[in-house]
């Protein structure tokens, strides 16, 4: 330990053993336990923990070492009186005077430029001011001169107002005049409108009598009309009937004579069909037919049936028959 150097407090070497072990072997205590002694190790643990923490005297050495290394640093440069220091300072003023004159030179240089540049501007203004005073005085003799002519002309211009006046007075009589003769006018047309409205009221009264009067005798023939209409209607209605029962009887008959004729055409027609064929029951009529059709299919193909056991063909057999019946 050197001299400058300061004691701290350190724990036993047992203690810290220890103090380490137990730290190790929380998390296997932790789970030998239930819920509760859990959190109430993990409490005392905590506890222990804030307790070794608040040996801070290694902490608080090591900042005191630091401090004390500034201290001594400090007291070279304080030995050394100040040279890097003041010379860095002398430096800095040096570099700050000369970019400073170097600033100025430059603002003197444009301050000039502006000196110039007013100067000029001045020597301008005060030729374009005595311009103006010059053109200023060319306006006001100018001026005077249209006065001159403006003030005869305002007499003139009196003299025209003045007849103005006079032909203005003399219109303005002849306008009462005419708007007294336009009062009287509007009377009369007020009167003219009452008797014209009077009329057109009598007019339209008439008028009303007279629509009144032609809707009664519309209604009149209407109600004549519907009656025409029912008694047309029923004579339709008679007719239309007549005229059925008389077809009817027409069909019957003409049924009777076509019956009568098929008839005579069929000589030899069944007696049952004859009598089907008088009531005209056609349903009989095509029970028959069908039951003649299908008693004959069935003996064809009975036929069928035999002409081949004997080793015939039907259609063979109908030749036979047919050559048999030409000739006799």
């Amino acid at each position: 330990m050197s001299k400058n150097e300061l004691n701290t407090y350190q724990f036993p070497i047992q203690m810290q053993r220890e103090f380490h072990l137990l730290m190790n072997s929380k998390e296997d205590f932790l789970r030998k336990l239930t819920s509760a002694e859990q959190r109430k190790l993990e409490a005392l643990y905590e506890a222990l923990q804030n307790v070794w923490n608040q040996n801070l005297t290694e902490t608080l050495k090591q900042d005191l070492e630091t401090r004390y290394q500034e201290l001594r640093e400090i007291q070279q440069i304080i030995k050394s009186d100040c040279k890097d220091f003041k010379t860095g300072i002398e430096r800095q003023l040096q570099q700050s005077i000369q970019s400073k004159s170097e600033e100025l030179m430059s603002k003197k240089k444009l301050f000039e430029e502006k000196k110039s540049d007013f100067e000029k501007m001045q020597s301008e203004r005060k030729k374009t001011i005595e311009g103006k005073r010059q053109s200023l005085t060319e306006q006001q003799e100018f001026l005077m001169s249209t006065s001159q002519q403006q003030s005869e002309g305002l007499v003139e211009i009196e003299n025209l107002l003045k007849r103005e006046k006079e032909r203005l007075s003399l219109k303005k009589s002849q306008l009462t005049e005419i708007s007294q003769l336009r009062k009287e006018e509007l009377n009369k047309l007020e009167q003219l409108q009452a008797a014209y409205q009077s009329g057109l009221n009598n007019l339209k009264a008439q008028l009303e009598a007279s629509l009144d009067s032609l809707k009664e005798q519309r209604q009149q023939v209407l109600q004549e009309y519907e009656r025409l209409e029912s008694n047309y209607q029923a004579d339709l209605n008679e007719k239309e009937s007549n005229l059925k029962n008389d077809l009817q009887d027409y069909e019957t008959q003409l049924l009777g004579q076509l019956k009568a004729e098929i008839l005579q055409q069929v000589p030899t027609c069944p007696d049952v069909l004859k009598t089907y064929l008088k009531q005209e029951d056609s349903l009989q009529i095509s029970k028959a037919i069908n039951l003649l059709v299908t008693e004959t299919e069935q003996l064809g193909n009975a036929l069928t049936r035999e002409l081949t056991k004997i080793g015939k063909t039907k259609e063979k057999f109908m030749e036979l028959m047919d050559r048999n019946t030409s000739n006799v």
